[in-house]
């Protein structure tokens, strides 16, 4: 959005070609999404055979009957579900999306196509317009959303407990035009939403790095963001573990409903909830205190959370390690112990260490919470990005683009460093078996 809203490659000025602009960066940014939820998805339960035999199904069949039924039902059981659940992914980030629309159309005014229903929200909020008028126009935006939002949570449901009870044949082949095809999408979503856009900000950012250093201002707002991103992710990993595959459903939809609504709807939710709590307690001040930025966090973060750990452990080989376990218990030598540790490390635990790792990067560059309940005195670096973004490039705010994202990079490099301590740090846990 800072690249492509000003400077030398920016449409603002031609609101066609900036909307279909805005159009193929919403496609590269939701790209590697989808493939990720294809890529890491279960296999599916019912093989290619069993379709093509299915298909084959007599007229006097039982399949035959219901044929909508029987199609929904093999589609689920097959690769139709993956398929399911990343659209349902791509729909709500791109029908959530504010920051593009933000930055692309700031000078477009509503003669835009695009002038996306978040924007109207967003300007009624700054306008002063009274909450109730706000949700008013909310509503069909979270109808359309609570929609999507419960047939994703009921068939991600549905994969974990049949992941566990039934076993998973082999992933489809894929063919060579397929790959290639695959290949040159991807080349050219990297090309507009990655290598362009950090090309221009190196390009200009490197001159302005002596002078962000000379007047340098912009410590407080990354620590202020480290320390909000860290907060959530300790608070997340806890919630993590109280979830599994036998929570009621209507549990698992109350919780995650908040944050799959979206950050705006979800900042607007809790300013309408925290101005008469600060009046009813107004030694609290929840208007200008941490609390609602973490509550959100951990709100709009907790369905990524609980659906990147379905992404990891869905090809997870449970008896693999109940024989690690069981080996660590018997061990005598040392250097057996060691080695057993370092397996379960990597069977059971690196998968939430990564998963620790990206949900700290996305509440680190979250702007939406930040923008909307982050306290006067501590101002996230996303936060004071963004309201920069409006006046245009220059050298130093490219710099300071690269100074904020160099960050996470050097945390998780640091505890990529002091990795190989981890293993030492896992103990035998008592094995309960079942009679």
């Amino acid at each position: 959005g800072y690249v492509y809203s000003s400077g030398d490659v920016t449409l603002v000025r031609y609101p066609i070609w900036n909307d279909l602009l805005y159009g193929l960066l919403l496609c590269a940014k939701c790209l590697p999404i989808a493939v990720g939820v294809l890529m890491f998805a279960p296999p599916a339960a019912v093989s290619d055979a069993g379709l093509h035999c299915a298909r084959l199904a007599p007229p006097t069949s039982a399949l035959r009957r219901h044929p909508l039924r029987t199609w929904w039902a093999l589609a689920m059981q097959a690769h139709g579900r993956a398929w399911l659940l990343a659209g349902i992914a791509v729909f709500l980030l791109t029908f959530q999306e504010f920051e593009l629309a933000s930055l692309l159309h700031g000078n477009s005014g509503r003669q835009a196509s695009a002038y996306t229903w978040t924007i109207a929200l967003r300007e009624a909020r700054e306008l002063q317009t009274p909450m109730s008028t706000i949700w008013l126009k909310a509503i069909f935006p979270m109808a359309i959303q609570l929609l999507a939002v419960i047939v994703g949570l009921r068939v991600l449901r549905q994969s974990e407990r049949q992941a566990a009870e039934t076993s998973a044949t082999t992933k489809r082949p894929i063919g060579v035009a397929r790959r290639v095809f695959a290949c040159t999408i991807l080349t050219i979503a990297c090309a507009l939403a990655l290598f362009l856009p950090w090309w221009t900000v190196i390009r200009t950012g490197i001159g302005g790095m002596g002078q962000l250093f000379d007047i340098f201002q912009f410590g407080d707002e990354l620590i202020a963001s480290v320390m909000f991103a860290g907060a959530a992710t300790c608070l997340l990993l806890v919630l993590l573990e109280l979830f599994h595959a036998r929570t009621p459903f209507i549990a698992f939809v109350l919780v995650c409903l908040p944050g799959l609504m979206g950050g705006l709807l979800l900042a607007l939710a809790l300013i309408a909830l925290c101005q008469p709590l600060g009046t009813s307690l107004a030694t609290l001040n929840l208007d200008d205190s941490p609390i609602p930025l973490l509550i959100g966090l951990v709100a709009w973060l907790l369905p990524i959370t609980l659906l990147l750990r379905w992404l990891f452990t869905a090809t997870e080989q449970r008896a693999s390690n109940h024989t690690a376990r069981l080996a660590l218990r018997c061990s005598i030598d040392n250097t057996t112990r060691m080695r057993v540790r370092q397996l379960i490390w990597r069977l059971v635990y690196r998968w939430r260490y990564w998963l620790a790792m990206l949900v700290f990067s996305l509440a680190y560059f979250e702007l939406i919470l930040s923008v909307l309940l982050a306290p006067t005195s501590m101002t996230g670096a996303m936060a004071l990005l963004y309201n920069l973004f409006h006046y245009g490039q220059n050298a130093v705010r490219s710099a300071m683009i690269m100074v904020m994202v160099a960050v996470p990079m050097l945390l998780v490099l640091a505890s990529l460093l002091i990795s190989p301590v981890f293993p030492l740090l896992v103990r035998a846990k008592p094995i309960h078996t079942r009679n």
